[in-house]
């Protein structure tokens, strides 16, 4: 704010806080028998609010975790997060798998 004898003015602007990205949940190491269900969670933090994927580990390429039973949301605390849930587990469902989370910071 500035003031003389001829008036006051006044500016205001908006100052924000970019916070890179950081994985805050992932499981570790998980065993299963075939048929037994499982869920995999993903929960990640930063500003702007960073997308969140799962993948399985391939030797052709990874391969994104898009199916009916992936779910994609906000946690309680305003983090995104990603949970895939296999009812019934099968072979296929072995390997290894990463959590990508990224924002533009």
């Amino acid at each position: 704010e500035v003031t003389n004898a001829a008036g006051r003015a006044t500016a205001m602007f908006q100052l924000s806080i970019l916070v890179p990205v950081r994985i805050e949940q992932f499981l570790s190491d998980t065993t299963v028998n075939e048929t037994d269900s499982f869920t995999l969670n993903c929960t990640a933090h930063g500003v702007p609010t960073p997308t969140v994927n799962l993948y399985l580990v391939k030797d052709g390429g990874d391969e994104k975790i898009q199916s009916q039973l992936t779910v994609s949301g906000t946690a309680f605390n305003g983090d995104p997060f990603i949970a895939y849930t296999v009812v019934s587990s099968q072979g296929s469902h072995s390997g290894q798998y990463k959590c990508v989370a990224q924002n533009d910071v």
